[in-house]
């Protein structure tokens, strides 16, 4: 796993409010969590290109600087208007008691086939509530995370979404996720 600095706590907390800001944006995950626009390991086919349709544009409105540094880290990455940029996780307290999934990060599959040259996955933590949050890599390790930092991983490692307690109502872990998924030399980002 590789992490860098990414945002400054200022940016973190800006961001955080807008999404917070957008809560009437937010697509509905069972009745546990949320995300802001699709998701390519949740939405098949025409839901997923309808939502990165709708949302992409909204991300661009109101997160342009945040894809702006995203676009300068991983600048070579290709970009389409139905496929999801990067966006959020939004977990509150409705999650308390619930385990996030065991997986691997093949969304990439839905996309484009099993046939591609590398993946990596990041996520970038937004707002942490007090109990904190991090990413556990079934092979035993825990990997707490830090708002701001960016962690990147192949994806491949078999995790799972940290829960490290409850969180209180007013509280929220906010994380933007996204994938890069390169596919006969050309890399695509995408969630």
């Amino acid at each position: 796993m590789d992490i860098e600095d990414f945002l400054t706590a200022e940016e973190a907390e800006d961001i955080a409010m807008r999404v917070v800001t957008l809560r009437h944006l937010w697509v509905d995950r069972n009745d546990v969590f949320y995300t802001l626009g699709a998701s390519a390991y949740i939405d098949d086919g025409f839901v997923y290109q309808s939502l990165a349709v709708a949302y992409n544009p909204i991300i661009v409105k109101y997160f342009a600087s945040l894809i702006g540094k995203v676009s300068e880290r991983f600048p070579d990455c290709t970009t389409y208007q139905d496929i999801m940029l990067p966006s959020f996780h939004i977990l509150g307290s409705k999650c308390n008691g619930h385990q996030a999934s065991i997986h691997r990060d093949l969304s990439y599959e839905k996309l484009f086939g099993k046939e591609i040259d590398e993946h990596l996955s990041f996520t970038v933590p937004i707002s942490i509530p007090e109990c904190g949050a991090g990413l556990n890599i079934i092979e035993g390790e825990y990997v707490p995370y830090e708002v701001g930092k960016i962690y990147m991983h192949s994806g491949q490692e078999t995790h799972q979404i940290a829960q490290r307690g409850d969180m209180a109502d007013s509280e929220f872990r906010i994380t933007l996720q996204g994938h890069i998924a390169t596919v006969n030399g050309v890399p695509y980002l995408y969630f």
